[in-house]
């Protein structure tokens, strides 16, 4: 059986995030999330803070069980990470690609100055839909992505500031993905890899 986090345990780390900046209406929504997640979800949710906090998990002896420890890991983990990891797996679930990016980048520690200014404009805004359209080009004409993603940046500085600091945040998500089980997350790692690099080239049109 493979350990996952069960709602119980989920509860133990909401209480953790009153002293954070999400509102008692967001922790609730990000509850129902995970409560709603399949089996196979919930261990997506495990593999990521895994990735995200190896050093931590490290310390568990491995012969214990998962669904009996995974709650105090919780509490010395960032749980305000551990939110965004929930809400990027949500996304990614309903196709919402760039924001589950968004969120996977939030939980890196220090990153939230770079990518909480695109995420709080919300998912209608003319810059979030230019730059999602953008990496929507990557697998096909990742060169044309790259320029078009400079060229939004040159608009926005809010675009610019997301961009120039991919030397900061994609590295931290690189290795995070680099830490990620193989076989499970083939896709989805190098689609996230893709578009760091394209973020990466856009910052280099900007030099």
């Amino acid at each position: 059986m493979e350990a996952i986090i069960k709602e119980s345990q989920l509860e133990s780390l909401i209480n953790g995030f009153k002293v954070q900046q999400y509102s008692d209406e967001e922790i609730q929504h990000v509850k129902n999330i995970y409560e709603n997640f399949t089996d196979s979800q919930k261990s997506l949710v495990k593999d990521l803070l895994q990735a995200y906090y190896p050093e931590k998990f490290n310390q568990l002896n491995e012969e214990t069980y998962w669904w009996n420890t995974l709650g105090d890991v919780l509490g010395f983990v960032d749980p305000t990470g551990a939110v965004d990891v929930i809400n990027g797996i949500s996304y990614f679930m309903q196709d919402e690609k760039f924001y589950g990016f968004l969120s996977m980048v939030a939980a890196i520690p220090l990153a939230d100055p770079f990518v909480k200014p695109i995420m709080g404009l919300g998912k209608s805004s003319k810059l979030f839909k230019g730059m999602e359209g953008a990496l929507k080009m990557v697998k096909t004409n990742p060169t044309k992505a790259a320029s078009e993603l400079a060229s939004i940046s040159q608009q926005s500085s809010i675009a610019k500031k997301f961009i120039s600091g991919v030397s900061s945040w994609g590295t931290g998500l690189m290795n995070i993905i680099d830490r990620l089980p193989g076989k499970k997350w083939l896709g989805l790692k190098q689609v996230l890899k893709d578009w760091i690099n394209v973020f990466v080239k856009a910052a280099e049109k900007n030099k």
